[in-house]
C-alpha cells in the first residue's frame, strides 16, 4: 500500500475496464487501488472491508442497480463517488439520478478504447478523483427533501414592469444547487438562463427533469427563444448560449462555436453577453463548481450594474468558481444555497 495516497475502489462489471483503470491508476503515486467489485453484494462487502477514500462506479452495469448501491451506502457509509456513464439517453438519466443520490461528478466512457481515448479518459478520471477526494460527504443527506414543496417563498409574486434576466452558472455539484434554488423562487420570477457544464443530451434530460420536478416551465434553450417570466432555459451541450436584446425583449442565441474558458457551453460566454446586453437589469449567480469559468465575466456583470451572488464555501460541493469570483471582487453578496432565494426575492422587490 502506498503511503498517504487515496484508497480507491473500482466498481465495474467489465473485466477490461477494471484492468485498464487498475493498471493506469496504480501508476499514480497519489492513488492506491485497494480493490475492485463487479456486483452489488461484492461492492458493499469491499466498502465495509477496505474502507476506501473514494470510489468509481459504472452507472450502467447489466446485473447491478448502481443507483440502489448509492442509496444504500451514502446515508450509512458516505464516500465520494465518480460515476462512469455513456452519451446515451439512458446513460444521461442514470447519471442525473446518481448525482441526485450523492455522486460527486461523472465521466463519459468512450464507445471504443484506443490509445488516445484511454489517455484522455485516465487524465480526466484522475483529475476528478483527486478533486472529489477533497469533498466532505460525511454529513450527506438527500437535500432535495429539504426544499421541494416549500410554500413559504414560492407564493410571493415579483412586482416589476422592467424586464430582467437571471443568469446562473454552475459546474460540479450544480445539478442539486440549481434544483434547490429554483424551488425557492416564485413562479413569476424573471426569466432564468442557466449554464451547467454538460455534454449534449445530458442538458436535454436535465431540462426535462427540472420541468417535472419544479413549478417552472423548463426547457433546453433554442436560438430565438424570447426570455419570459416563469420560464427557465438550460444551455444545450456543445453550444455557446448568449443573451441578446431586440427592442424590449431579451432573446437567446445557442450556436456551435469554440470553447470559452475551456468549456462548451461556458458560463463565461453567458455572463459576458449579460454584461453587454442586459446590464443593470441582470442578475448573475455563480454556484458550486471546479475551475474558474465565469469568474471574470461575473465581475463584468457587476461593473455593468448587475446584482451578483456567489454560493458560499460551506454549501458548495466544490468551492472554486464562486471563490475566484469573490477574490477578484465580482460578487455583491456571498450566501448559502439555502439563503439564495430570499436574497434574490428581496432584491427584486426592492428594484
Amino acid at each position: 500500500m502506498k503511503v498517504s495516497s487515496l484508497k480507491l475502489l473500482i466498481v465495474d462489471d467489465s473485466v477490461l475496464v477494471r484492468n485498464i483503470l487498475t493498471n493506469e491508476f496504480s501508476s499514480d503515486d497519489e492513488i492506491d487501488v485497494v480493490g475492485s467489485a463487479n456486483d452489488l453484494i461484492s461492492a458493499k462487502e469491499k466498502i465495509l472491508e477496505l474502507k476506501p477514500d473514494i470510489m468509481t462506479l459504472n452507472i450502467e452495469m447489466a446485473d447491478m442497480d448502481s443507483i440502489e448501491l448509492l442509496r444504500i451506502i451514502m446515508p450509512l457509509f458516505p464516500i465520494p463517488v465518480i460515476v462512469a456513464s455513456s452519451l446515451t439517453k439512458r446513460g444521461a438519466d442514470l447519471t442525473l439520478e446518481a448525482l441526485d443520490n450523492g455522486a460527486i461528478d461523472f465521466i463519459l466512457m468512450p464507445e471504443e478504447f484506443s490509445v488516445t481515448s484511454s489517455e484522455r479518459l485516465i487524465f480526466e478520471f484522475k483529475s476528478k478523483l483527486k478533486m472529489a477526494s477533497q469533498v466532505d460527504v460525511s454529513n450527506w443527506t438527500d437535500k432535495r427533501t429539504l426544499f421541494y414543496g416549500s410554500n413559504t417563498i414560492i407564493k410571493k409574486r415579483v412586482k416589476s414592469s422592467i424586464k430582467k434576466v437571471i443568469a446562473i452558472g454552475a459546474s460540479t455539484g450544480g445539478t442539486d444547487a440549481i434544483y434547490n434554488l429554483l424551488c425557492q423562487l416564485p413562479l413569476h420570477t424573471p426569466g432564468i438562463v442557466i449554464v451547467q457544464h454538460f455534454p449534449p443530451l445530458f442538458a436535454t434530460r436535465f431540462a426535462a427533469r427540472l420541468n417535472q420536478q419544479t413549478h417552472f416551465s423548463v426547457k433546453e434553450a433554442e436560438s430565438g427563444d424570447i426570455i419570459s417570466n416563469g420560464n427557465v432555459y438550460i444551455a444545450p451541450g456543445g453550444t455557446q448560449m448568449t443573451v441578446n436584446k431586440s427592442g424590449e425583449d431579451y432573446i437567446l442565441s445557442c450556436l456551435v462555436g469554440d470553447k470559452v474558458n475551456g468549456y462548451l457551453p461556458s458560463v463565461g460566454a453567458l455572463f459576458n453577453s449579460m454584461a453587454l446586453n442586459v446590464g443593470k437589469n441582470g442578475f448573475g449567480i455563480i454556484l458550486t463548481g471546479m475551475g474558474e469559468d465565469g469568474a471574470l465575466e461575473i465581475k463584468e456583470m457587476k461593473d455593468a450594474g448587475a446584482f451578483t451572488i456567489g454560493q458560499d464555501e460551506k454549501s458548495s460541493i466544490v468551492y472554486s468558481m464562486p471563490k475566484v469570483s469573490k477574490n477578484i471582487g465580482g460578487l455583491c453578496k456571498v450566501v448559502s444555497i439555502e439563503q439564495m432565494g430570499s436574497v434574490i426575492n428581496d432584491r427584486l422587490e426592492a428594484m
